[in-house]
């Protein structure tokens, strides 16, 4: 069973006295359902588990139900899930009851809100889950480093990478070249649990690269039309491009016309969205929702592979980029790319909580030197800026150069400022 960061909250809510609802969303293969039951399974003994996508049953009664529901006053959802079992309201009660695919069911999940009161009141509990909203309370996301690390012997280091962000302290050398090792292995695994069971030995004996395969196809069977043509592009545009060139479509192509389909995907949960300088809405970089899946479909796609060209600085740059991108989107931190009027790009300006606005560059061996970073302190006054690298910690001026495995610890970035003196 892998460790995430969500069972506590999960465990929590299955061990406190009271009932209530507890909303989980993610993509699919993100591991919510597994989560969620291995949980209960170590926890509780009472469970009532209704898939709607796959119990044909289960999806016609409620959908029939739920038509009149507005005429019954009285009809709150525990009375709805009695009457599909047969069964009396009252023996239901110390039962975990989960709604699995919910939102399959049109105005279940709305109705489920309506009767809060209801279950909060009374000893059940119910877990609802969704791969079609991302609007839920709470989100699961793919694994992210420290979590990956914790699968490992090498959990420890997770403690360890704090420590020495939060001090700006190096790492001794042979270790921080350990941990650059690991983490780079991690960007192409990615964070989907059946490819860091498969990558790790623990799991199905599916190799990752299939699994990668599957999950993408998955998602490519559920897209419209216009989705998958955003979605195929993607890697391309992320490797090549500073931002996304809807010329590359064909000719003529812009955003309006695929504007609806970006929104879909990102109400999906399956792609994020940078604008450019805060500001241009219609000039964006977009991101996969897994750098496991986006350096697969890199490898599947681009013309020309080496051995050198998969580990190259380059391509280590863009997984780094899809990760940070969804990090501060679970942080629910602000963030944007910045373009100058000439050629400086910063990967990543984000809204940290003390700090204000911060440039991210992301630093990767084998890339030529750039002045990103100077170019954006000649144009905007800031606190201090970041560089991601594969180099050690250190502080030069303003500048915070920080080991891009430490990543996960950025939020507390304010911290380190007031460590440093800064």
């Amino acid at each position: 069973m892998l460790i995430r960061k969500m069972d506590s909250v999960i465990e929590r809510f299955i061990k406190k006295k009271t009932g209530g609802i507890f909303s989980l969303c993610g993509i699919r293969n993100v591991g919510k359902t597994t989560m969620v039951l291995n949980l209960i399974n170590k926890n509780a003994d009472n469970v009532l588990y209704i898939n709607f996508e796959t119990d044909f049953d289960a999806f016609k009664f409620f959908t029939d139900e739920l038509r009149y529901y507005d005429e019954k006053i009285d009809y709150f959802v525990l009375k709805l899930i009695a009457a599909y079992y047969q069964i009396d309201v009252m023996m239901l009660a110390n039962f975990i009851i989960i709604f699995d695919e919910v939102k399959k069911v049109e105005g279940l999940h709305e109705f489920v809100q309506k009767s809060r009161y209801e279950i909060e009141n009374s000893p059940i509990k119910l877990i609802e889950i969704s791969s079609e909203d991302m609007t839920f309370k709470h989100r699961l996301y793919p694994i992210s480093f420290d979590e990956y690390l914790m699968q490992t012997d090498k959990k420890w280091l997770v403690d360890v990478i704090r420590t020495h962000f939060l001090e700006l302290r190096k790492m001794p050398e042979m270790l921080h070249d350990e941990i650059i090792g690991l983490f780079e292995e991690y960007l192409i695994c990615g964070g989907m649990p059946q490819a860091v069971d498969a990558y790790l030995g623990k799991g199905t004996s599916h190799n990752v690269k299939t699994i990668q395969k599957n999950i993408i196809e998955l998602i490519l069977s559920e897209g419209s039309l216009y989705e998958n043509v955003i979605f195929k592009l993607i890697p391309h545009e992320l490797y090549n491009n500073d931002r996304f060139k809807f010329s590359d479509i064909r000719k003529g192509s812009t955003y309006n016309i695929y504007e609806e389909a970006i929104n879909s995907l990102i109400q999906k949960g399956i792609i994020n969205k940078y604008v450019r300088n805060d500001k241009d809405s219609k000039l964006i970089r977009l991101f996969y929702p897994d750098s496991g899946l986006l350096y697969s479909y890199l490898c599947a796609s681009e013309s020309k592979i080496t051995e050198e060209w998969k580990k190259s600085g380059k391509i280590i740059r863009v997984l780094i980029s899809n990760v940070l991108s969804w990090y501060f989107e679970e942080k629910r931190i602000k963030q944007y790319f910045w373009q100058s009027k000439g050629k400086a790009v910063i990967d990543c300006v984000a809204q940290l909580d003390g700090v204000g606005i911060t440039p991210i560059d992301i630093i990767t061996k084998g890339e030529p030197y750039t002045k990103n970073t100077a170019s954006y302190m000649e144009n905007n006054e800031i606190r201090a800026a970041i560089k991601l690298s594969y180099k050690d910690s250190f502080k030069e001026g303003k500048v915070f150069t920080i080991p891009y495995y430490a990543y996960y610890c950025l939020e507390d970035f304010e911290s380190v400022l007031i460590n440093c003196g800064g």
